[in-house]
């Protein structure tokens, strides 16, 4: 009898540590397959103050971008230019402060355990020596 309550001791401690840590192992790998998409992003600078932001997702799928002027206040967002569901998103973010801005990327439907990557977006200007 004693080393029943014991196994179901052991159960009942062993069994949640488990579940926690298979959760984190999932949250982790869906975050790695995330950012190997961030090497099809580009953001180019159409004048100092416009913006336009594209980026590739797994499915087709309508995009936006959250933007601020702190990360700790991205609360803006911007749809993508387009009304159709796509790969390939492309965002417009016009009245960019000279200062720059905080983006992340997102597309609809994504897993909500995914932590975007914050990039930080500013005009340089590119001096030509004549």
């Amino acid at each position: 009898m004693r080393k029943l309550i014991i196994r179901k001791k052991y159960v009942l401690i062993v069994v949640p540590i488990i579940l926690v840590l298979a959760f984190v192992a999932y949250v982790i790998l869906i975050n790695i397959a995330a950012r190997s998409l961030d090497k099809y992003t580009e953001i180019t600078f159409i004048n100092p103050t416009q913006a336009l932001v594209f980026w590739k997702s797994e499915k087709e799928a309508l995009g936006y971008v959250k933007y601020g002027t702190s990360k700790w206040k991205i609360r803006k967002t911007e749809l993508q230019t387009s009304s159709e569901k796509g790969l390939i998103h492309v965002v417009l973010l016009a009245n960019v402060p000279l200062e720059g801005i905080y983006i992340k990327k997102y597309t609809e439907g994504e897993n909500i355990f995914i932590f975007h990557k914050i990039n930080t977006i500013k005009y340089i200007e590119e001096s030509t020596n004549d």
